[in-house]
């Protein structure tokens, strides 16, 4: 019998990182249909942004041009705010105050210019 487990010394295979997991297209569909349903106000959102590896940036495309697609059938506005968290990763995914603050000017404009005209 052997006192110490030999597999200790063995490293485990590097695992490659996935993209988070997100709303499928029926779903999101049906979460702006029921916010639709039960709120008849204006209803702002902003868009996907991506602070992954560059290489993701179709896909980020690909998802903002559907959800422009089905807020355009529920009459939501979307704020696009992808450049300015352009350049933001994982460690810094979350906004600065500087682009909370930016984001609150494109609302307020949206909100002045289109909403209260």
């Amino acid at each position: 019998i052997i006192d110490d487990n030999p597999m200790l010394l063995i490293s485990n295979p590097k695992i490659e990182k996935k993209l988070p997991k997100f709303l499928y297209y029926q779903d999101l569909e049906k979460l702006l249909e029921l916010i639709r349903e039960y709120c008849k106000e204006d209803i702002i959102m902003i868009n996907y942004y991506n602070v992954y590896e560059e290489r993701y940036n179709e896909i980020f495309d690909y998802m903002n041009d559907k959800l422009e697609d089905l807020a355009n059938v529920y009459e939501i506005q979307i704020i696009d705010i992808k450049d300015i968290m352009y350049g933001n990763t994982m460690e810094d995914r979350l906004p600065t105050i500087q682009q909370y603050e930016q984001i609150y000017n494109r609302m307020e404009n949206v909100i002045n210019q289109q909403l209260l005209h």
